[in-house]
């Protein structure tokens, strides 16, 4: 079940379970046993529970008390964040659940399978099914846990099953909702045995695929002999509802490694198969839920999902008016049915794995309030929803269907993009299958449909739908023999030994390809698309493809210098020279890195002049607990460039020091470890650095310090040049009211002072020589090694040398600076001043920024802290969410804010909730758009706008080479999108503090800068 707002029987339930109540120390020890953990919280402010779904899956809430599951990494850091979890009984242990007592003959449907019970039957439908259909059971895998169970499924259908639509149904993803698995194997059931027309109608136009359990793991993890006991998550404490790749959070939305073995098989399902439509089935509630779940903008079929939504329970409402009563969250009507962002939010789903990646029109089926009802209830259950059930399979007959020909020899064509126009988006198409066919449900209406494939000319037809109805196709695609080759690498920067996958796009129907790979292996390939391709020797290296057509015609596409491969650094302890190389973490390509580790790397330039630029391509940490850091300079005690954890990238760093240098220390917990980083190492043109400043040293200690006096624009210096004559230097400089300031260049002679004993007596000492008194009077010299001459106090009286014998007699002496030169007088001058040099302040301004009440999208072009932004936001703010960089919220009992987001960044998007109309003031440092690279990957990325002036779209993204279809919008001013020349859309310009959304279609990831000046 995914998590919602208001779910009163069920925390009824938990509050008030009929199972005696246990001590919560009890508890916690059985649920340390358990590996899950089920518990209420208490929720001070609603905005808060999005952000706690992060980090627990929350499975209910009334508003104020929520209700949710946690496996004991996630309950630890919960715990962490001095959060109070109230241990509650799981459901799956509140009564005991009545199984089959194992007699065939008097099953009806109304006790609960053992697995070994469950596996029988599965087994037992392909040899049942009547002679006139086909039933295959498919194992997708045995579980690699301790029980070794598997992943059953079967197919059904009558006839050929080619050219048909495929049908999905699954249940109990959630090993402990357990509804759904009875309603499924009772399906499977009739399908293979009824002889009612309708179900023979639905296999003669249907391949239907049913799996009653996905998560067999979960739900025998009390044993295989009982349901009692089941766990929400799988066998490895994984909630596999928030573990399927999101299009808005990234391949692994969770923050895991690698895919579970339940997700990566029904992923490899969903692939093969490509199914027209499908329903998960859950417990909990008693809902349709549509839709997306991780992603607010509605899905480009929305009306569709609405009208099929609504026909599900309805139908199941004229069985049992009490029945899916749950009440609407998105403005639906009747009862029963929501989308699901404005449900509740949630990463992860399967539902949106489906749509999106899978083309599969799926939706979430919440089946019972209850997610172990009492066994004897399964049958009604039944009743309510058989009628539905079947209807939502013949609901994937209607809209367009039709078959895609070759033109020329009437042969079908698989892998055909079916797009309707102005309508298609976020994974919405379908492509043609085995035989050339498709299938599109769609809500009635008339739209164009486009028919595309490489090789081929495209091809747009109108068509008119109504709902209910079926229209049907036959579409011949004319063959494009102008061949225009083309290509495209996984990555053109490899370290040794790596492997690249590279991808024809060339245009023109292609019947050949003959690949050449300088320097790699293997160095040639007749394949469409190689991969694993590896080199071994650092440099730069072409790449040929020869394509041919189907008259024997050919065409040549070259890229010189195509590949870069560089030697492979990893992260630890040392010093590197280089400009050119691939940086990875400790554990290499391949690998994740280790815990407890403590590295400190720094990186110098392998050309003079030059400076240090890394640019990270990939970055996953584990959030909050392991850290990069990025140091301008040749240490760690150089300026910390920034902090990095969790998916928050460094993209491009650079130095911009004297040497050129950049410093990574990078530090790992004992716990969890994840994939790390890949960054590519080269050297730029070191960055002019125009200005140096100094500020006034107050506490004068062992050190470096420029030492003079400063008048006006004149800062004079004592110097020498290898000689012991005092000489007097002077530069000019910009006074300051913390020092002063020059241009870079001048020569400031800069003295250290070393400690003598311990009554704060300094050598000063310039160049290998000591600044002392001479031992004939009182003249100043630089001698080649100290004495007590030059042992000289300084404190707030000045900066002086007592003498108690020799020549000068028994004198303190105080160095002064008077009329162009230094000298010595026995009254305290007192005006020589220690400075000591350090990073220019940036200027500072004021920003005056405009919130409505609700969600802003929100960027700054300022440099300021989290901090900077909650106090300015005071008492209208919320909660200030980042796109996977976490999230703060303020407690509005105390006004104090909590959270996981660890600061901002003027790349970056981040959406600002307020509780009314306002006006804030931030105040920050300006900052320089080309130090602040844009890094786009595939799918929706939150970016920031950080300029001082509104550009139009085309100005502003002049610096990017976008994909056709590319997409930017904002929340308020609408969207645009890139024709393949041009930006077309109601979106004209971009406007300081502002945030948008950007859908990059490459397959590689992209960086580019807004323009640094304005225009």
């Amino acid at each position: 079940m995914k998590h919602f707002r208001f779910v009163f029987v069920m925390l009824a339930l938990v509050c008030c379970g009929s199972m005696k109540a246990q001590d919560q120390q009890s508890l916690k020890e059985l649920m340390r046993t358990r590996g899950e953990y089920y518990f209420t919280l208490n929720v001070d402010d609603a905005v808060k529970i999005p952000n706690l779904g992060e980090i627990c899956s929350v499975d209910g809430t009334n508003g104020k008390i929520l209700v949710a599951y946690a496996n004991q990494q996630e309950y630890d850091k919960l715990l962490e964040l001095g959060l109070q979890p109230n241990l509650q009984t799981p459901p799956s242990l509140r009564e005991e659940a009545r199984m089959w007592d194992g007699n065939k003959a008097t099953y009806a449907w109304d006790s609960y399978l053992t697995y070994e019970q469950y596996v029988s039957m599965m087994e037992g439908f392909p040899s049942q099914a009547l002679s006139d259909r086909t039933c295959t059971l498919i194992d997708l895998g045995q579980l690699a846990t301790s029980a070794h169970r598997h992943l059953l499924g079967v197919r059904i259908y009558s006839g050929n099953p080619y050219g048909k639509p495929k049908f999905l149904y699954t249940s109990t993803m959630h090993g402990d909702e357990v509804t759904g698995m009875i309603l499924m194997l009772r399906l499977i059931d009739e399908l293979c045995t009824s002889t009612d027309s309708r179900i023979t109608s639905l296999l003669n136009d249907v391949d239907i695929y049913i799996f009653p359990c996905t998560n067999p793991d979960g739900t025998y993890h009390g044993g295989n002999n009982t349901v009692n006991g089941a766990t929400r998550a799988n066998g490895n404490s994984v909630d596999l509802n928030r573990h399927f790749p999101d299009f808005d959070d990234g391949a692994h939305p969770d923050g895991a490694s690698y895919y579970q073995d339940e997700a990566q098989w029904m992923m490899d399902l969903a692939q093969e198969y490509l199914f027209t439509m499908g329903a998960n089935y859950h417990g909990g509630a008693e809902i349709v839920n549509y839709p997306w779940d991780t992603y607010q903008p509605v899905h480009p079929d929305d009306a569709w999902w609405r009208y099929v939504s609504r026909e599900y329970a309805q139908l199941c409402q004229a069985v049992s008016s009490s029945y899916m009563t749950t009440a609407t969250y998105s403005g639906d009507t009747p009862s029963g049915i929501t989308n699901g962002y404005a449900w509740y939010t949630i990463t992860g789903s399967r539902q949106d794995y489906m749509n999106y990646y899978g083309q599969c029109r799926e939706v979430t089926i919440e089946c019972s309030k209850s997610k172990t009802p009492s066994a004897s209830q399964l049958p009604n259950f039944w009743n309510y929803n058989h009628n539905a059930m079947l209807t939502l399979i013949e609901e994937c007959l209607n809209g367009v269907h039709g078959i895609v020909k070759d033109a020329v020899t009437l042969d079908p064509l698989e892998g055909v993009s079916v797009t309707v126009e102005n309508h298609d988006a976020l994974g919405s198409s379908v492509t043609s299958h085995t035989i050339g066919d498709f299938h599109r449900p769609i809500k009635g209406g008339t739209y164009t449909f486009t028919f595309a494939k490489q090789g081929y000319y495209p091809q747009s037809v109108q068509v008119t739908v109504a709902d209910g109805e079926r229209v049907d196709l036959e579409i011949f695609l004319e063959p494009n023999l102008n061949l225009n080759p083309d290509f495209a690498a996984s990555t053109t920067d490899v370290s040794l030994g790596q492997g690249i996958n590279f991808t024809d796009t060339s245009e023109g129907l292609v019947t050949s390809w003959l690949w050449t790979f300088e320097g790699a292996t293997p160095s040639t390939s007749t394949e469409q698309n190689p991969t694993g391709i590896t080199y071994n020797t650092p440099g730069d290296y072409d790449v040929t493809l020869v394509v041919t057509g189907p008259t024997g015609n050919t065409a040549t596409k070259v890229k010189e210098n195509y590949i870069h491969v560089a030697e492979t650094i990893l992260m630890q302890n040392g010093e590197v020279t280089t400009c050119s190389g691939l940086f990875y973490d400790s554990g290499g390509a391949n690998d994740q890195y280790g815990n407890n580790l403590d590295y400190t790397m720094t990186f110098y330039p392998g050309t003079e002049g030059a400076a240090v630029c890394v640019t990270f391509t990939e970055f996953t940490l584990e959030n909050n607990y392991d850290y990069l850091y990025v140091y301008n300079g040749t240490s760690t005690s150089a300026t910390l460039i920034d902090q990095y954890t969790g998916g928050t990238s460094p993209n491009t760093v650079t130095a911009t020091n004297n040497e050129g240098a950049l410093t990574f220390r990078f530090t790992s917990d004992s716990g969890v470890t994840n994939t790390g980083w890949v960054a590519t190492v080269s050297c730029v043109e070191k960055p002019e650095i125009t200005k140096r400043c100094y500020y006034l040293a107050t506490n004068v200690a062992a050190g470096s310090y420029i030492m003079g006096s400063l008048n006006g624009n004149t800062l004079s210096m004592p110097s020498h040049n290898n000689t012991t004559n005092l000489i007097t230097s002077s530069a000019t400089v910009t006074p300051t009211d913390y020092g002063f300031s020059e241009e870079e260049g001048t020569n400031l002679p800069q003295v250290t002072l070393t400690a003598y004993g311990t009554n704060g007596q300094y050598y000063i000492s310039y160049n290998g020589r000591y600044l002392a008194r001479s031992n004939y009077g009182s003249s100043l010299t630089w001698g080649t090694s100290t004495s007590q001459y030059g042992r000289w106090h300084i404190d707030s009286n000045g900066i002086y040398v007592t003498s108690t014998s020799g020549y000068g007699g028994n004198s303190t002496y105080y160095l002064y600076y008077n009329n162009g030169s230094f000298a010595l007088s026995t009254n305290a001058q007192n005006n020589i001043t220690f400075y000591t040099e350090g990073d220019c302040p940036a200027t500072t301004i004021e920003q005056t920024v405009t919130l409505n009440a609700g969600w802003n999208w929100w960027s700054t072009n300022l440099e300021i802290s989290k901090t900077d932004l909650e106090a300015a936001l005071g008492e209208f703010g919320i909660q200030v969410s980042s796109h996977r960089d976490g999230f703060d919220m303020r407690n509005t009992a105390n006004g104090n804010w909590i959270g996981n987001l660890s600061g901002f960044c003027v790349e970056k998007m981040y959406k600002v909730r307020v509780s009314e109309n306002c006006s804030i003031t931030l105040s920050g440092i300006v900052v320089s758009p080309a130090d602040h690279p844009i890094t786009l990957t595939r799918g929706w990325n939150w970016i920031g706008f950080p300029l001082e002036q509104s550009l139009s779209v085309s100005e502003a993204l002049s610096d990017l080479n976008p994909e056709p279809g590319d997409e930017i919008k904002s929340k308020q001013n609408g969207f645009c999108q890139f024709s393949g020349t041009r930006w077309i859309g109601n979106l004209e310009t971009l406007e300081p503090g502002q945030g948008y959304m950007y859908k990059s279609n490459a397959t590689e990831t992209k960086t580019f800068t807004f323009p640094s000046e304005n225009k």
